[in-house]
């Protein structure tokens, strides 16, 4: 959040110019959001057989990659990209899959809990509702490099 009696300009990064002055909300949200928060690019799975995964995911997301290209594979989600493939440090399955967890949004996370689990995935949790509420649903699997991978239903944000 920008504090409101920020001077903002070439020192902070931000490429413009604005009096030192209280700043409303919505703009330092603005700011923010254009200016100051980093954007999530894409995620590199490395394997020693990324071709077991590019198959194993190309079910999970229900298409083909959106690349492939010199022993590596791409699959836009949303605004972000999963990359997979070789990586000569990599041997044999993921011995600490809790250490990151790949989240993927869905409306139905029964109904897609269901589709994974037909394709052979690895259940590590049937759906369930963290917390109190059943607005917000989670399963998790393990792929079969064993790298975790959870379906989340879509976060209600509190405005």
């Amino acid at each position: 959040m920008v504090p409101r009696s920020t001077k903002l300009g070439k020192k902070n990064g931000t490429g413009i110019t604005t009096a030192s002055y209280p700043i409303h909300t919505s703009v330092e949200l603005f700011i923010c959001y254009k200016y100051s928060m980093l954007k999530f690019n894409s995620l590199l799975l490395f394997s020693e057989k990324p071709d077991t995964l590019v198959e194993f995911y190309k079910k999970v997301f229900d298409k083909d990659p959106d690349f492939s290209d010199g022993g590596y594979s791409g699959f836009q989600l949303g605004t972000g990209m999963i990359v997979i493939g070789p990586h000569d440090k990599i041997k044999g399955e993921n011995k600490t899959p809790e250490r990151m967890l790949i989240n993927f949004e869905t409306e139905d996370v029964k109904g897609d809990f269901e589709r994974i689990k037909g394709e052979g995935a690895k259940i590590i949790k049937e759906p369930y509702n963290p917390g109190e509420g059943e607005d917000m649903s989670i399963a998790t699997f393990a792929d079969p490099d064993d790298n975790y991978f959870q379906l989340t239903s879509p976060m209600k944000m509190d405005n």
